[in-house]
């Protein structure tokens, strides 16, 4: 593994393992804290560590060389707008009556398309 990786690895996974700590306690405390901002602050908690993960990505995109920056971009690009598309269509269909469902999907989407768009890009350069 290379050392740009490495150092994006010993960041983003124990920013992750803290979100998901984070995530199962928040909706633990969020049902013992009282209506109000109080609780709201206990729903934003598991947002940090994202934070420090996002900040990683960040880093590992800014570090990699150049073709390997461009497949990123065009992963990155095909994920914004595969996502864009989806999200579209999902509120076409609330027009129409279907339920509306919750945010939390767009994120797994957009990693859904992010790796499907790296494999394009990693195809196209073979």
């Amino acid at each position: 593994m290379d050392p740009t990786t490495k150092r994006f690895l010993r960041i983003f996974l124990p920013a992750m393992a803290l979100f998901l700590f984070l995530a199962a306690a928040s909706e633990w405390l969020i049902q013992m804290t009282p209506a109000g901002p109080g609780r709201w602050l206990v729903a934003l908690l598991p947002g940090l560590p994202l934070l420090a993960a996002l900040a990683a990505f960040l880093r590992f995109l800014n570090d990699l060389d150049e073709l390997q920056r461009l497949i990123q971009l065009q992963a990155i690009g095909f994920a914004a707008g595969a996502t864009a598309v989806v999200s579209l269509m999902v509120g076409f269909l609330e027009d129409a009556g279907a339920p509306r469902p919750s945010w939390s999907w767009v994120t797994p989407l957009i990693i859904l398309f992010w790796a499907v768009g790296l494999w394009i890009a990693h195809r196209r350069y073979q």
